[in-house]
């Protein structure tokens, strides 16, 4: 998988058609074509991840 870092666009897509998945055993991060999280389950996701990487721009 590939691993990504987050920006608001790319938050903005997630919303408009993409949820973000996260494998916590190996920490990678893919997005694909399922249904959307709850925006605030989506939220809390990102805030956890973020948090131990990179921040949001």
């Amino acid at each position: 998988m590939d691993l990504i870092s987050f920006d608001h666009d790319m938050l903005n897509n997630f919303y408009s058609g993409y949820a973000l998945i996260i494998v916590e055993d190996s920490k990678d991060v893919k997005l694909d074509n399922y249904e959307l999280l709850e925006k605030e389950k989506l939220q809390t996701i990102i805030g956890k991840y973020s948090t131990s990487t990179k921040t949001p721009k």
